[in-house]
């Protein structure tokens, strides 16, 4: 667990604020969806606290990274950490002025998850994959270019590397769910409708639809 590793060495004291501070990194990584480089080039005064419509509070910055400047919202956990580390700073300075690269590797190394299972090694930038990939998952109903825009990508690139881990089962009751209708009536005359217009189709064209999809696929 992370607890034991912000506690271990008390009596060091830059080495616990080293480690706090990945766990703040992390955390707000997490919470956001930004590049590391765009997190390292964050002052205080391009963020501001506020709260959504149900009250939780949330943190909107202006960042700068390959993409150009843009705002992005972060979640509650984003918005603790910047509160507590400011209290500590001048709005203009960095929120995370040393990198905390070394240390989080030695936090893989010493959970074990230094490498995923094929193989790859982890670093600070697969945080912003498991932000977006979370997201997605915990909101499977989500825009996506909701969650695109918010992290500074294109809509395709969200649904070729992220949005792939959705799937059909996750939207079973939305999939599975009767438009409004009438009773039984209007469950007939869909069905009718549906009918003549599979039969007007197969008189222009006599290949069924699904057939001309598998050919194009």
């Amino acid at each position: 667990t992370l607890f034991p590793y912000t506690t271990l060495f008390r009596s060091n004291k830059r080495v616990k604020e080293r480690r706090e501070a990945v766990l703040d990194m992390m955390t707000f990584l997490d919470a956001s969806m930004v590049r590391i480089g765009e997190l390292r080039t964050l002052h205080f005064h391009s963020c501001r606290l506020d709260k959504n419509t149900d009250g939780d509070p949330m943190l909107s910055c202006e960042v700068t990274g390959k993409r150009g400047t843009r705002t992005i919202v972060a979640q509650q956990p984003a918005a603790e950490v910047y509160e507590r580390r400011l209290k500590n700073a001048q709005p203009k300075d960095l929120i995370f002025p040393e990198h905390c690269r070394d240390g989080f590797r030695e936090l893989l190394e010493a959970a074990g998850l230094r490498t995923d299972a094929r193989g790859f090694t982890r670093n600070l930038k697969s945080m912003r994959a498991t932000s977006i990939s979370t997201m997605l998952l915990e909101n499977p109903e989500i825009n996506l270019t909701i969650v695109a825009r918010n992290a500074g990508t294109r809509i395709d690139m969200i649904d070729t590397f992220y949005a792939k881990r959705l799937t059909a089962e996750m939207f079973k009751d939305t999939l599975s769910k009767q438009p409004n209708a009438v009773g039984v009536k209007g469950i007939q005359e869909r069905k009718k409708q549906l009918l003549r217009a599979l039969y007007k189709e197969q008189q222009e064209d006599p290949r069924h639809e699904w057939e001309r999809e598998d050919k194009d696929d």
